[in-house]
């Protein structure tokens, strides 16, 4: 009788694991995009994403490099928030003047609102 050579459970468990993650992996490549591709900007690093692309200061300037690289629309996506830069008066012409119903339901900043409401509150004062 032919013997069987028997694999450690780890090996077997192991290949499982890879064979999943390959079919996983190629599955997604495959996959039909259904929604329309992002505009051009730098490729993401893995966790942190464009975090180091954004500026620290000068951000008119480093704004405006990204634009002639990448174009009138620039996409950068920081962890919990994607970013599009408009880099143009004509993109953003058409995107919030021509389209600007499509945006309207878009996440209200209201740390942002409340922390200018204390500076213009202080500029009051004092008689500024």
């Amino acid at each position: 009788m032919p013997s069987l050579v028997s694999f450690p459970v780890s090996v077997v468990s192991a290949a499982f694991v890879v064979g999943s993650l390959l079919t996983l992996f190629l599955l997604r490549r495959c996959q039909v995009r259904k929604t329309l591709p992002y505009p051009p900007g730098p490729r993401p690093l893995p966790l942190v994403g464009n975090l180091f692309h954004v500026p620290q200061s000068r951000f008119a300037l480093a704004w405006t490099n990204l634009g002639a690289q990448y174009g009138p629309m620039t996409w950068l996506t920081v962890p919990g928030q994607n970013f599009l830069v408009l880099n143009s008066f004509e993109a953003a012409n058409e995107l919030l003047e021509r389209r600007g119903s499509i945006y309207v339901n878009r996440p209200r900043w209201v740390m942002l609102r409340e922390l200018l409401g204390q500076v213009s509150a202080l500029l009051v004062q004092c008689g500024i």
